[in-house]
Parts: structure tokens; sequence; C-alpha cells
């Protein structure tokens, strides 16, 4: 409801005397706009939000069923995001299930100084759009939930150690930051013999616990984390309920 009531206060109230008065009429327009455009096929010419059907969407082969959108900008890659994306090098390139994992040394030489950097992101099957709070402003409560995502990722619990692979699946909640580019190069260092195209969230992660009910509730936000890549039906648009302090 507060998403709709959004939609409908833009440009809606033009009288403080009687705003009611334009609410109504609003979504009377609306309505009528609506039974038009499905009763005569006229859907993309009365379109309300004429910036959507202009907005410029990036695809990419290894990922056709995610679109990108603005804002896209270029990234400067800080000590932190540098040793997230070598850790994922390392766990993604690392021969053998990772018994032979890539010295980090190695993998931190194939990360550059700068990434590509998007703002939205349109899920699988045209469906929910999930936007990054470090590049869109979503303070509003309407569009909060807009910034956070569920999706389920391996995890080595080795990765500080050195010890092969030990992946489980883990479920998360996160508030998007970005959407992020990693172009990793074929090279015998790396024993990646084609060059690879890897598109991951950067997120915040949500400290959550779920109750007996299976309700995911969370208390705090958590670390920044880099989590990928975006697999089909991997995220969803979605916060977890905060948890009560009474």
């Amino acid at each position: 409801m507060e998403c709709y009531c959004g939609f409908v206060k833009r440009r809606a109230v033009r009288s403080r005397a009687h705003p009611y008065a334009s609410i109504y009429r609003r979504i009377l327009e609306i309505a009528q706009l609506n039974v038009t455009s499905l009763k005569y096929g006229l859907r993309k010419k009365l379109k309300l939000n004429g910036k959507g059907s202009k907005m410029i969407k990036d695809r990419f082969s290894e990922y056709p069923h995610y679109k990108l959108l603005a804002p896209r900008k270029r990234l400067k890659v800080n000590e932190g995001l540098r040793r997230q994306l070598a850790d994922l090098i390392i766990t993604r390139c690392s021969p053998d299930f990772g018994k032979h994992k890539i010295h980090m040394t190695t993998a931190r030489k194939y990360i550059p100084d700068q990434l590509m950097e998007w703002g939205r992101a349109q899920l699988p099957g045209g469906g929910d759009m999930v936007k990054g709070s470090a590049l869109i402003n979503e303070n509003r409560p309407a569009r909060h939930t807009c910034c956070f995502v569920r999706y389920e990722s391996l995890v080595d619990r080795n990765a500080s150690n050195n010890l092969p692979e030990d992946l489980v699946t883990e479920t998360f909640f996160a508030q998007l930051l970005r959407i992020v580019r990693l172009d990793i190069p074929p090279s015998p260092e790396l024993y990646h013999l084609k060059s690879e195209t890897v598109l991951l969230a950067h997120v915040v992660t949500c400290n959550t616990t779920q109750n007996e009910v299976n309700q995911w509730k969370y208390s705090s936000m958590g670390k920044t984390h880099l989590s990928g890549p975006l697999y089909p039906n991997n995220y969803q648009c979605t916060e977890p309920t905060p948890q009560s302090t009474h």
C-alpha cells in the first residue's frame, strides 16, 4: 500500500485546501488510462513513467537472465574490496576443488584499479527491480525494501585457512550497494584457459535469526560482502522483518 501511495501522490496534490479531491481525480485518471491501454493495446504509448522505456539496459551473454540498468559508472577499488575480489578469484579458480589454492598475491595482480558498477538490476523473467543503495537514494519508507535481497551462496569454511575447500550453502539477507563486473583474463597462474566476465552483488549483510515458524528477523547490519555470480533465480527482492527491541 505504501508503494502505491507514493505512485498516486506524485503530481496529484495540487490544492492544499482540497487535497483529497486531487488524489481522487488522480486515481480516476490512472484507472481510465489503464483501461484504455488494455482495451486498445496502447500500453507503450500511454506508459505513465516514460523514463523506463528509454533507460539503457546492459546484458551479458554469461548472464542472459539479468538486465543491468543506470546509473552506471566506474568504481575505484579500495583495499577492502580488493581483498574480497582476491578471495573470490581464489575460490573460483583454484584447481582440484581448492586442494591447490592460488596464492593471495597472485590473485591480487589480476584485480583492476577500477570496476564498472550499476545501480539497478532487473531480476529474471521481468521480475522485481532491485536497486543499489550506494548509487540510488532509497531512504523513503515506501521504497526502502527495493534495496534488500535474499540469496543463497556457497561459503568456503576454509577460506581463511590454507586448507582444501569445504563449501556449504547458506541463506543470506542483505542490503544491495551495487552490482559490479569483474573480468578474469586467461592465465596459467590462475589455471584459467579463457576470459570470463563475473557479475557480483556488493552487499551489506543483515545479522539475522530464524524463529520456530521459519520467519527471518534481523537486529542490525553486518559486514560488507561480495555475493555472486548472479545465477538465475538465486536472488529475491525482499527484506527480513526488523527484530523488536521490546
